[in-house]
């Protein structure tokens, strides 16, 4: 009997304690502290990668930067090297209209390229040519062989001019024929 008046008071005091205000209290707070901890730990990882991700942010956006100050660059280089070449153009166009056309002999001998006529002198009476039969200008050989498919490198050595004039003609008419 002893042991169950025992038992009674011991099992009455842990309900008090357990179900009294204080023990409830101190029950509630330190699941609040528990809750805080983690809440904290979880805002400090957040906030590392939030660090990292602006970091990496600020990195792109640095290299896009330097990528468009790239991009705009070569962008008006090119627009100046159309520009030349247009104006480069028109002059050769004026100078073919005005003056004598630049021809020279062919390097190679080809049945594909009409023979130049010398126009320093006008067509004299013993002329292979009719007097109402018109030489076509050197342009106008540059956008046939160009026509033919022949390469830039070719027309240059059979019209005895440089690359770049036969590369330009050439780009002039491929210009034309898309658009």
């Amino acid at each position: 009997m002893l042991f169950c008046c025992f038992s009674f008071i011991y099992f009455r005091s842990f309900i008090k304690k357990k179900t009294s205000f204080e023990g409830i209290l101190k029950n509630v707070r330190e699941e609040i502290s528990r809750l805080l901890r983690s809440l904290d730990d979880i805002t400090d990882k957040n906030i590392t990668l939030i660090e990292d991700r602006e970091k990496r942010l600020k990195e792109l956006l640095e290299e896009t930067d330097r990528r468009m100050t790239v991009y705009f660059r070569e962008i008006d280089r090119r627009e100046k090297a159309e520009r030349t070449y247009r104006e480069m153009g028109t002059r050769l166009v004026k100078e073919t209209a005005v003056s004598k056309p630049l021809v020279s002999k062919p390097a190679v001998k080809d049945p594909l390229v009409p023979k130049p006529l010398a126009m320093d002198a006008p067509p004299q009476s013993d002329s292979p040519l009719p007097a109402n039969v018109s030489v076509p200008s050197l342009e106008d050989q540059i956008r046939e062989l160009v026509r033919l498919g022949v390469s830039p490198e070719t027309i240059a050595s059979r019209l005895g001019i440089s690359v770049s004039e036969a590369e330009f003609v050439a780009d002039i008419e491929s210009r034309k024929a898309r658009g």
